[in-house]
């Protein structure tokens, strides 16, 4: 393609369709596109989804909700110990990740 082809490309005044729906999906999208293209990526979040399960299934073994009200902790239900759960795992992640993050910055910067 010619420099000026660009330029007249460029200079082309064309009308904006703006809204919150196409902005929402371009951000999307290019989110989407950004999580295919590393491949890391992918299996990283889909361990972590593995993860995640295999823990909340293991915690659920652990938990016994009568044992928690005998102890005076209140009424537990399944969802509050879920909410927790997520919380925590969030948590930890958020830990790991920034771990990793810096690690990764220390390898770039030849630290």
């Amino acid at each position: 393609m010619k420099i000026e082809n660009l330029i007249a490309l460029f200079k082309e005044d064309k009308p904006r369709i703006s809204s919150n729906i196409i902005h929402v999906w371009a951000v999307f999208w290019a989110n989407f596109k950004i999580f295919l293209s590393y491949k890391t990526w992918v299996i990283t979040e889909t361990i972590s989804t593995v993860a995640s399960i295999a823990m909340y299934s293991f915690m659920g073994l652990q938990v016994d909700a009568r044992r928690i009200i005998l102890a005076g902790y209140g009424e537990v239900s399944w969802l509050s110990f879920a909410l927790i759960g997520v919380a925590t795992a969030n948590y930890l992640w958020m830990c790991i990740s920034r771990l990793s993050h810096s690690l990764q910055h220390e390898i770039r910067e030849g630290t």
